[in-house]
């Protein structure tokens, strides 16, 4: 279940580890996909620009890798 994930499958590795997202899906699932992964990651879950980190900084961290869209296409995946 979800809320065990953290818990019992995460084990916080050396080096930090980069979850890869495809997103298609509208805005009201993507905020509660927001929701499981903060709730479920927690603090290991980096929230910020990991471009402006070293792997050292993150060190146990979990960050999320995915495109913003930009908002002619956003508008386009709403309808």
């Amino acid at each position: 279940s979800p809320a065990n994930f953290g818990a019992k499958s995460l084990r916080a590795p050396e080096y930090p580890v980069i979850i890869s997202i495809e997103n298609h899906c509208p805005k009201p699932l993507q905020e509660r996909m927001a929701h499981i992964l903060t709730s479920t990651l927690g603090d290991k879950l980096y929230v910020g620009d990991a471009a402006d980190e070293s792997p050292e900084a993150l060190k146990g961290r979990v960050v999320l890798k995915g495109k913003k869209l930009d908002p002619l296409y956003a508008s386009c995946a709403a309808n």
